[in-house]
């Protein structure tokens, strides 16, 4: 059943419906008005989000 929800919405807005299946949100920039209000959301949204990220280096043991 979800698959077939996913390709219908696919084929309605297909942008919209990757950001909810990966979790994200989606915004319409139809006019003015909704380009304002969601830019706005974004950026309250900004400072609460956070990036994890990992970088292999060199491992140093403690000696025992």
């Amino acid at each position: 059943m979800a698959a077939i929800a996913a390709m219908e919405g696919m084929q309605r807005n297909a942008p919209e419906t990757v950001a909810h299946l990966t979790g994200g949100e989606y915004f319409p920039f139809s006019n003015a008005h909704n380009l304002e209000k969601s830019l706005l959301t974004i950026s309250n949204h900004i400072p609460n989000r956070y990036v994890l990220s990992f970088q292999p280096g060199l491992h140093i043991r403690a000696s025992t």
